[in-house]
């Protein structure tokens, strides 16, 4: 179990408070990135992460130096297999029949609790301390 898994390191409410979890607040990479989009659980602010870089374009990274926030969770959406050609559009709908479907069906989410400090993702089935 890491040890920065206290509630002194994650946001206890989310009543009135806005979570940044749709761009990078310094880039504006997204979850649909190869390496997704890492989420501070203790301020709630949306920051890429890149595998490959130290520390230039890893802003998740920058965010925990700074900030000493080691929480994030790291939002990822892979694209679901299409199953045969792309749709003929026959109405002029969103999400009816015949009509476009909206984007969530084109992605799958996956989600880890990842620790900076520890350098480790975290299993988030188990409730914290």
């Amino acid at each position: 179990m890491c040890p920065h898994w206290t509630p002194d390191n994650y946001a206890d409410s989310l009543q009135g408070r806005l979570i940044y979890k749709d761009e990078c607040c310094k880039c504006f990479g997204t979850p649909k990135d190869e390496s997704g989009l890492d989420v501070c659980l203790r301020c709630l602010i949306g920051s890429c992460s890149d595998p490959n870089e130290i520390d230039e374009r890893n802003h998740s990274r920058i965010h925990f130096k700074n900030n000493q926030h080691p929480l994030v969770l790291r939002i990822r959406k892979v694209p679901k297999a299409q199953d045969g050609g792309p749709v003929k559009v026959t109405k002029l709908a969103i999400g009816k029949p015949g009509g476009i479907d909206p984007e969530v069906d084109k992605y799958e989410t996956h989600v880890q609790v990842f620790c900076f400090a520890c350098n480790a993702y975290l299993d988030h089935t188990k409730p914290a301390i």
